[in-house]
């Protein structure tokens, strides 16, 4: 391996402690945290995207490659002595500094909060320290010795080993080509306990394709069908169309206007949106994938309660559609919001199944976003069949 002092262009980096072989690694989930590892060079934990802020110098962003998240912190006077920790959230980066230094002979950098002076660094183990996530005064182990916090600029290498970091560039990957995906979101009253944590999961799956090298951002462009319910369930829409752009922070600004509400009960107007999205302006030699975000089924199949129990009024099979998307070459996946889906209705499940298989998709939970982005990432352009 390859390693540099200090990042020297924007691009995808793994971040390694100067003298140990260990790297720092993002840790998802509902508390995010970084821990500093032994090596795994295939996975994206270990991979961050380091962009240099324009007009400042040795200032940058750092996303995870993994689920796209942004570097931030917290530090308060429980935080690791009110030094604090920095930590992976879904959502933009903070500034950065990365700076580079000589000493003992060896030139490396430390990593610091723009304008702060404390560095990232990892708690050591010992009987005399405290280095719990949370000080805990009574408590002298370390039951997190890799965590990542922050910590006070040691003068010499050897005093502050894990506040010493170089960089190894990885190697760019081959763009894959344009992308088109389409999100299919439900805006009913029923989506309500889920709409902020879809909206969530939608930007951290376009962060995802955007940072992982495999496309350059004039390559994607997203689109967004919001559906409710036909009258007399729901008078405000059907769907609502928002096209095509390579303009994510548009794209983002129409997906934070939408709001969980109406709708009749029960099956909603998703045959509407998956017509509708089939119909799309798709470009031709693009990988083609649409996205459909729901906790209820269509019309028509079968549930319980179905205001339309023959199919929606304008009489749109949905499988039939999922036909027509897999000739035009449309990946189709869903994104369920569980567990609405499965104890709300007794077969939704297994025709959500059959509806993707159509088309080559699959049905993920809502929660893990960065196995959709891996599936579509995976994803080829087709003409059709």
């Amino acid at each position: 391996m390859t390693y540099q002092s200090k990042p020297t262009s924007d691009g995808v980096y793994r971040i390694k402690v100067l003298n140990q072989d260990l790297f720092i690694e993002s840790v998802p989930g509902n508390n995010p945290w970084l821990k500093l590892t032994s090596p795994s060079p295939t996975s994206n934990k270990q991979k961050w995207t380091l962009t240099q802020v324009s007009g400042q110098s040795n200032v940058w962003t750092m996303v995870s490659v993994e689920d796209g998240s942004g570097m931030t912190y917290k530090k308060n006077a429980n935080t690791y002595w009110g030094y604090g920790y920095p930590y992976p959230q879904n959502g933009p980066s903070l500034n950065w500094s990365i700076l580079e230094r000589t000493t003992d002979g060896q030139t490396f950098s430390k990593i610091k909060l723009s304008g702060e002076s404390n560095c990232f660094d990892s708690c050591a183990t010992g009987s005399d320290v405290v280095c719990v996530r949370v000080y805990i005064p009574d408590i002298f182990s370390c039951p997190f010795p890799s965590q990542v916090n922050f910590y006070y600029d040691q003068a010499r290498v050897n005093d502050g080993p894990k506040q010493c970091f170089v960089f190894e560039l990885v190697p760019k990957v081959k763009p894959s080509g344009p992308l088109d995906i389409m999100f299919l979101q439900d805006a009913t009253g029923s989506q309500q306990p889920y709409i902020d944590t879809t909206r969530n999961e939608i930007t951290q799956i376009c962060n995802i394709l955007l940072s992982g090298g495999n496309y350059t951002p004039e390559d994607v462009r997203f689109g967004l069908i919001a559906f409710r319910d036909h009258p007399p369930q729901d008078y405000s829409f059907i769907i609502q169309e928002f096209p095509f752009t390579n303009d994510f922070g548009s794209f983002a600004a129409n997906l934070a206007s939408l709001t969980a509400t109406g709708g009749g009960g029960g099956p909603e107007s998703q045959s509407d949106a998956l017509s509708a999205a089939n119909k799309a302006d798709w470009e031709d030699k693009a990988t083609k994938v649409v996205v459909l975000i729901t906790d209820s089924p269509p019309h028509g199949i079968g549930e319980d309660g179905d205001s339309f129990p023959q199919g929606c009024s304008h009489q749109i099979d949905p499988l039939r559609i999922a036909t027509r998307m897999r000739k035009v070459g449309i990946t189709l996946y869903m994104i369920a919001c569980e567990p609405t889906l499965s104890q709300d209705y007794k077969g939704a499940s297994d025709f959500y199944q059959r509806l993707v298989g159509r088309t080559g998709g699959k049905v993920v939970n809502l929660g893990d976003p960065s196995v959709l982005a891996t599936l579509i990432v995976d994803s080829k352009p087709s003409a059709g069949v």
